[in-house]
């Protein structure tokens, strides 16, 4: 029997079952509008698509309404905003900024001006980032993965480099790239520093909870019943391991055992060849 024979078999029911309506008596002069349509595509839509559709906009509104004063401000941290900062800084009046002032602990005056001034050079800064950076990062390939992906890696040798590409590549679109300016050109020590630390919290901020919930995720995967005893600070290491694994990616085994060999003086002895 091929595909099209079992297509063919399936029975897929494309009109909604009919269900029979119960009907209500109505007292003299009574008016009930609480029954359902009798059509079966305005009932379905009535009794569950839109109960459904509201849970969705109050669970969003619920969740983001909270956080709103925030994700304002970080929008004007935000490179493309920075024209309409250069072209009238007025837009920084009022309660913009108070909040992210607050959480990163930094004056909010200063920041506004150190954010005008930035929002002045950014445009000077920029030029001076290199659009083709790249890292080079060692992949140590076994069998298996060899044959998956042998069709766009020669197969002369398991350890082969491999040009990736940074996530951000220097978008100039970013907070990333902020950050890196400032960094670049030492300028987070004296001249921004209040916007440097700003940054710094911006780019540790989740602003939804999808990284938590990911962490949950990795937490049952990592914490089980088998591993009940577990100590806090080894299970924050793993944890930090299996988040961060694409940075752990650039991390070099002699430089951990580098590390290790430098903690006592007894590893110091045993790890000495």
């Amino acid at each position: 029997m091929d595909e099209s024979d079992v297509l063919n078999s399936l029975e897929v029911e494309t009109m909604l079952p009919v269900q029979r309506v119960a009907r209500k008596k109505h007292l003299a002069g009574e008016s009930s509008h609480d029954e359902l349509p009798e059509d079966e595509m305005q009932c379905f839509r009535a009794s569950v698509f839109r109960p459904i559709l509201d849970q969705i906009i109050q669970s969003m509104t619920e969740r983001f309404s909270e956080n709103k004063q925030l994700v304002m401000d970080s929008h004007y941290l935000d490179p493309c905003t920075f024209q309409k900062i250069r072209t009238d800084p007025k837009v920084l009046d009022g309660g913009a900024l108070e909040r992210i002032s607050k959480l990163a602990k930094v004056n909010e005056c200063s920041l506004k001006t150190e954010l005008i001034s930035f929002a002045n050079l950014f445009l000077s800064l920029t030029g001076c980032l290199s659009e083709d950076e790249t890292q080079k990062v060692e992949i140590i390939l076994d069998d298996d993965e060899e044959e998956e992906i042998n069709d766009w890696i020669p197969p002369t040798d398991k350890l082969v480099e491999v040009q990736k590409e940074s996530k951000c590549g220097s978008c100039k679109q970013c907070f990333l790239c902020c950050h890196r300016l400032l960094l670049k050109y030492n300028l987070y020590s004296a001249a921004y520093e209040n916007l440097s630390i700003t940054y710094e919290y911006l780019l540790t901020l989740s602003f939804t909870q999808v990284s938590c919930e990911r962490a949950f995720s990795k937490l049952k995967l990592i914490k089980t019943r088998l591993r009940a005893t577990m100590g806090q600070e080894l299970l924050d290491a793993l944890m930090l391991m299996s988040m961060a694994r694409d940075l752990l990616e650039h991390v070099q085994f002699p430089d951990v055992l580098e590390i290790i060999r430098q903690s006592s003086s007894l590893m110091r002895f045993l790890l000495t060849v």
